[in-house]
């Protein structure tokens, strides 16, 4: 072999490894366009997802000056009839922050709130990255902004959002650090409180403190401890020691070996890739307490993530604390050499490409769907014929508050509560049976669970219209009623 051979091949290897990572980075940004045009594009007129109907119905109760919690079983008839029936879905902070923003303007405001705060946890985490790291915790970033199945969550009423800028700044902290401090462990129970799916980070990175700085730990524990005992003292007394039946109430779907296979298949492959390369590179420098902190995080927030979506009406939002980890573990370790490691840059154009032509194919399917979704429910009044005072019935609870102004029931959360016979079916049924429920807008089928509602929908609603998974059906004609037989006069 020449010695000019012997240069031309490693030079190779170089140019195409390069050409790699720069496909890569295309596919990501165009991706993350894609994302963001689908955020914008529909913001005033996307259909109202599991999650923001309730927020929202929650902070109009607030802003009203209304008892927020009620006895859910009892109802309240605040607004007549039918009733309303609810469980407050989380501890209400970022309901009662979205309290403060008119009911006209609260739900783009909301959705607007959620991307600035995602987008500045992002950004901070990236900011504040070592020297030499910034760009290594920038791709991470814009990588996960750009996953479309993650912004679903994100670009909405839903606390997720919110939740996400206290832990980012949380991790961003104890991993400069290389401890959880007083305030860290503040942010992060303000996450928890905020979103209580949020405790993978918290707890992995609290551990990991106990192991480098085991007298110190306490710090954490203290900060975290004052913001719960404030909290829980706030919400015990707003609720009459109801907060927390509430919550588990209305979350504690039960576990479904077929929806876990589901969401495992269908959506971690968007996180496996980046967690396992943030893991192995963490684990090289461990001895750094800084690294350590986030490789708990990490582990511990992956495992929860693995574990939690098991859970009916988990989604890919659970995968948002395993997103922040690898952004932290980026900012704190420095970038590999792609140009001179082929194979690694081959697997980050395959990430790319997996989650990139998902998300493109994505966002303008949503967006057709979106705008044909909301004709429908903004025509389903008139296709049902229903009249002003008349009552027009969801699955979906902010279809119902779009419709109606209020709800009369949280379907998704009392359709399982109904199966487990911790919510009774008769009144249920007796408030689809009133006269002036008249029309019956269907997306989740949830209430189909319960053979009762079930009969009662079929034998009241007949179909008139759908699209895109959305059914709007219309009360069947009331049969005549005849007082005695026909007769005429002789």
């Amino acid at each position: 072999m020449t010695p000019g051979a012997a240069v031309a091949a490693p030079r190779s290897d170089s140019l195409a490894a390069r050409a790699l990572a720069i496909a890569a980075a295309v596919v990501t940004v165009v991706s993350l366009a894609f994302v963001l045009t689908w955020a914008f594009a529909n913001l005033r007129v996307r259909p109202s997802m599991g999650g923001e109907g309730e927020t929202l119905f929650e902070a109009a109760r607030i802003r009203a000056g209304l008892p927020l919690y009620i006895d859910p079983i009892e109802g309240t008839l605040d607004y007549g009839a039918p009733g309303t029936h609810y469980f407050v879905l989380y501890p209400p902070l970022w309901s009662w922050a979205l309290s403060h923003v008119s009911d006209a303007a609260r739900g783009v405001t909301g959705r607007l709130l959620g991307f600035s705060a995602w987008t500045v946890g992002l950004s901070v985490l990236v900011a504040r990255a070592d020297r030499g790291s910034r760009r290594h915790a920038l791709v991470f970033a814009v990588f996960f902004a750009s996953i479309f199945n993650l912004a679903l969550f994100i670009v909405t009423v839903r606390a997720d959002a919110a939740a996400s800028l206290f832990a980012a700044i949380a991790l961003e902290r104890a991993t400069r650090r290389g401890r959880v401090d007083a305030i860290a462990g503040a942010l992060f129970a303000l996450a928890a409180w905020t979103k209580p799916t949020f405790l993978g980070l918290p707890a992995g990175a609290i551990f990991v403190t106990l192991l480098v700085a085991p007298r110190l730990v306490w710090r954490a524990l203290a900060g975290a401890l004052a913001v719960s005992a404030v909290l829980f003292a706030i919400l015990h007394r707003a609720s009459d020691g109801q907060w927390f039946h509430h919550l588990l109430a209305s979350t504690l779907q039960p576990f479904d070996p077929e929806h876990w296979w589901a969401s495992i298949s269908h959506e971690a492959f968007f996180f496996f890739a980046p967690a396992a390369y943030a893991a192995i590179t963490a684990w090289k420098r461990r001895l750094d307490p800084r690294v350590a902190v986030g490789l708990g995080a990490l582990a511990v927030s992956f495992a929860w993530g693995v574990f939690s979506v098991a859970k009916v009406g988990s989604a890919t939002n659970y995968w948002i604390e395993t997103a922040l980890a690898v952004v932290a573990i980026a900012a704190r370790t420095p970038p590999p050499a792609l140009t001179e490691r082929p194979a690694l840059a081959a697997l980050a154009l395959a990430q790319a490409l997996w989650s990139g032509v998902a998300s493109m194919r994505s966002a303008p399917e949503w967006i057709a769907s979106d705008r044909r979704v909301d004709a429908l429910i903004a025509s389903s009044r008139a296709l049902c014929g229903a009249r002003d005072a008349d009552f027009v019935l969801s699955d979906e609870v902010g279809t119902e508050l779009r419709l109606d102004g209020r709800i009369a029931t949280t379907a998704y959360q009392m359709a399982f509560l109904a199966r487990a016979g911790r919510f009774p079916v008769a009144p249920w049924v007796a408030d689809i049976d009133r006269a002036n429920v008249t029309c019956f807008v269907e997306h989740f089928h949830v209430m189909r669970r319960v053979p009762e509602l079930t009969r009662a929908l079929d034998a009241k609603f007949a179909p008139v219209a759908s699209t895109d998974g959305w059914t709007v059906l219309r009360a069947r004609p009331l049969p005549p009623v005849f007082s005695g037989p026909l007769s005429r006069p002789l």
